[in-house]
């Protein structure tokens, strides 16, 4: 993967992940105590995420990153608009960030099967820990309040 490759995927996980964020953050005020805890944790996996991205974002002369952060487009742009505009806890928010999570883990899979971890390691390995970590995410979601219509 080259450094604007890198850069652009850097860019669109953070924006994806700062809409998943926004939304979990969103919403804590109007649930019970069991699903605020896990909203609460998932608001902190996604900063993490965030950092992490951000810490990865390589510097490409001439260009802005934040520039760079900004929305993938397509399928992304229509779950985060869906998931920005459904009632909290509902689950038409449920079923948009699940689909949501689920478009971010495939970009994230098919970027790491562009990333040789002999040439770079880091950014392999932060994939791998963001696969690990959205396969999670989604699997609680599944077994949540919020996964059940």
């Amino acid at each position: 993967m080259d450094i604007h490759s890198l850069a652009r995927l850097a860019g669109a996980s953070i924006w994806v992940e700062r809409k998943l964020l926004e939304t979990a953050s969103a919403s804590l005020g109007a649930l019970g105590d069991a699903d605020t805890n896990l909203t609460g944790r998932w608001c902190a996996i996604h900063g993490d995420h965030i950092r992490r991205w951000g810490e990865r974002m390589p510097v490409v002369p001439g260009i802005d990153t934040d520039s760079l952060v900004r929305s993938p487009g397509g399928e992304v742009d229509a779950a985060a608009a869906v998931l920005r505009s459904a009632p909290p806890g509902s689950a038409e928010a449920a079923i948009a960030r699940t689909t949501l999570l689920n478009l971010l883990d495939e970009r994230y899979c098919a970027a790491r099967s562009s990333v040789d971890a002999s040439v770079d390691g880091p950014t392999a390995r932060l994939l791998d820990v963001l696969i690990t970590e959205t396969a999670a995410l989604l699997d609680e979601l599944g077994a949540s309040e919020f996964g059940r219509s």
